[in-house]
């Protein structure tokens, strides 16, 4: 059959055939001009695979995991975020060694260059990188009394937890599971002493938690004195200048001053014990669990008379509130709008009795009056408002004004939350992004400023963090299998050189606060140790579950989506009600049921069922009986939490709430 050729396509000569009527015939041999393409063209094969792989990869993040998040193209393959040099990098070292927040035996940086002393490790020291100079640890697993053996003791004031051996036990990298770290957890805090004999393994098996022994370690502590000439010798001592510097950068990082404080007593470091919460839109069932909790797990002499004094160092927490509104009014009035508000409204009410005025404590965001307290920030984070300003401060002072005043710039794009009948939120199309994004920000301005834990509102606490508190160490923790981290639980330390380092970086970055970004800066600097990416199963313990992985050695409970938290599979629907409190992720310091902001944690009583002391509306109206059927782990959780403020059970330590 006779051929006429026609221009290549795809690095091959297609052919045209005439039919035997005369017409042409195409043959376009396609497939073997796209295996021409790959063969004289890989990168172009290379760059369309990789742009699937992305969209694959962004869409199912966007859509589909539980973060709902979208991952900005480049954001791995994107250039160095270096801003300081290696001998700046090497300063922050060498502070945070100083200052005690360093106990860890796993070698430092080689650009730190040689040992420094560590007074947060104990003498002698392993091998480590740090010359250690601290106290003796003894490690102890805390007793309840014989009488009260029934519920678990509390930790022992100033003890801490070693970080060092929960990653041994709980580090997914290493090949750990979920249900095995909770048991080390458990068992080193006796949280089950009810069931210590039919426990297996060897209490030395599980002891992660220890003190100091002063009388061995006594006049190790660091000492007291001039701080500028501590800070000098810290900063100036020994710089290495070896290392190729080709990164170097043209800036400074200043650091601020070390604290001068005694970091061994019972209550060391310069940090209060605060947690740090922040919200906006209406208060709903979402933070009164968060609240709740706190009350139910944390040792705060409620169960003392009132007056006491607190049994251990005082923890707080601090309620963090921004409204879009609050932008049309004078700031002075703000606070006091705060306070009307919340007063309005029957979740909020019960957490302003005076009898927990000394542990939770509302407070207004400003984001101005906050960033101009930060050195790091004050003279330049305006050149970034449009990422400040997403919350409800106006550029300029307004008047005091009953109403809103004409012409007040309102630079917010926050939206607040649509209330459903019992204040939750009724929908995910309510659900405001913009405020998760702002919270970002917020966490590690909070935590520079003032010290203490960050934590995400959707969080409900599991346990006395008191051996945490001790643990001097900076953490997040890990975003699952990602190897990255989490900040929907964070610990920084009040004006530390890491907290400096990583505003002024995130500042030349746009102050982006975003985990992904956090991630990569550390991963950068090599600062990985400083800021140490705990197991997610010490906060998040269903997350690995939920995105598939332990399947054949799940932990208790066995939750395949976040939203069985919420609505408990039938299969499994007997175990909230007959294991109650004690059997949900026993060990974990604390459970993040990712957003879910639109579902009730208790569908039949959509209301805080606290009792007469705290009578509301709907809590006082008369209600239909209530149908038998299986409660979620959310319902008996909030039932649980009530039911120690009605006074009808004790906490779970076994404490009752004095009023």
């Amino acid at each position: 059959m006779p051929q006429a050729p026609l221009p290549r396509w795809l690095g091959r000569r297609p052919s045209l055939r005439l039919s035997p009527d005369g017409s042409p015939e195409r043959k376009w041999r396609s497939t073997r001009g796209l295996w021409a393409l790959i063969r004289h063209r890989p990168y172009y094969f290379v760059l369309a695979l990789l742009a699937i792989a992305y969209t694959i990869v962004a869409l199912h993040q966007r859509y589909i995991s539980a973060e709902r998040i979208w991952i900005p193209p480049f954001t791995v393959l994107g250039p160095v975020t270096l801003v300081f040099s290696e001998r700046d990098l090497q300063r922050v070292w060498r502070w945070e060694i100083a200052a005690g927040h360093y106990p860890s035996a796993e070698p430092v940086p080689a650009y730190v260059g040689p040992a420094e002393p560590n007074p947060a490790r104990p003498r002698p020291s392993h091998s480590d990188a740090s010359a250690a100079e601290g106290q003796a640890r003894v490690y102890v697993t805390p007793e309840a009394p014989r009488a009260s053996v029934a519920y678990p003791p509390r930790p022992i004031p100033g003890s801490a937890a070693d970080l060092d051996i929960i990653m041994q036990h709980c580090d997914f990298s290493g090949g750990k599971y979920v249900r095995d770290c909770l048991k080390t957890l458990r068992s080193g805090a006796e949280l089950d002493a009810a069931s210590r004999h039919v426990r297996g393994g060897t209490a030395q098996d599980f002891k992660y938690i220890y003190v100091t022994d002063f009388a061995e370690g006594a006049g190790h502590a660091r000492a007291v004195h001039n701080e500028t000439t501590q800070t000098t010798q810290i900063l100036n001592h020994n710089i290495s200048t070896h290392h190729d510097d080709r990164r170097s950068r043209p800036n400074i990082l200043a650091l601020p001053p070390l604290p001068t404080v005694d970091t061994h007593g019972i209550c060391h470091g310069v940090d209060r014990r605060v947690f740090h919460l922040f919200w906006t839109g209406t208060f709903t069932d979402k933070p009164y669990m968060a609240l709740l909790s706190f009350l139910y797990t944390q040792n705060l002499g409620l169960h003392l008379p009132r007056g006491s004094l607190p049994p251990t160092c005082k923890t707080e927490m601090w309620f963090w509130i921004t409204q879009p509104e609050w932008a049309r009014f004078n700031r002075a009035t703000w606070e006091k709008r705060m306070y009307d508000e919340l007063k309005t409204s029957e979740w909020a009410v019960p957490f302003l009795h005076p009898r927990f005025s000394e542990v939770i404590k509302f407070k207004i965001w400003d984001a101005e009056e906050q960033l101009d307290a930060i050195d790091e920030l004050k003279d330049e984070w305006r050149r970034h408002k449009h990422v400040v300003f997403k919350s409800p401060r106006a550029t300029d002072d307004t008047e005091d004004a009953p109403g809103p005043v004409e012409g007040a710039a309102n630079t917010t794009t926050l939206a607040a939350r649509a209330p459903s009948p019992g204040g939750g939120s009724q929908s995910a199309d309510a659900y405001d992004r913009p405020s998760v994004a702002l919270s970002d920000l917020v966490r590690f301005v909070l935590l520079h400023r003032y010290g203490g834990v960050y934590l995400d509102v959707d969080t409900v606490l599991l346990r006395d963090w008191e051996t945490l508190w001790g643990a001097p160490r900076a953490w997040a923790y890990r975003w699952s299998r990602l190897d990255r981290y989490n900040t929907a639980a964070l610990r920084l330390h009040a004006r530390s050189a890491l907290g400096a380092w990583l505003l002024r970086t995130a500042l030349a970055d746009g102050l982006d606060f975003h985990p992904t970004r956090v991630s990569r800066y550390v991963r950068d600097a090599r600062m990985d140790r400083l800021l140490l990416c705990l197991p997610d199963a010490l906060f998040d313990p269903a997350w690995l579950m939920v995105e598939g992985f332990h399947a054949e050695r799940p932990p208790q409970p066995l939750l395949h989506t976040f939203n069985d938290f919420f609505e408990t599979p039938a299969l499994l629907g007997a175990s909230p009600e007959a294991l109650g409190f004690d059997g949900f992720f026993k060990g974990a310091y604390s459970y993040h049921y990712h957003n879910n902001w639109w579902t009730p944690f208790d569908p039949a009583r959509n209301y805080p069922d606290l009792g007469p002391r705290f009578a509301t509306n709907l809590s006082t109206k008369d209600h239909p009986p209530e149908a038998m059927h299986e409660l979620s782990w959310s319902a008996v959780m909030k039932r649980t939490f009530e039911a120690y403020i009605q006074g009808d059970q004790p906490n779970m330590y076994g404490e009752w709430l004095e009023w």
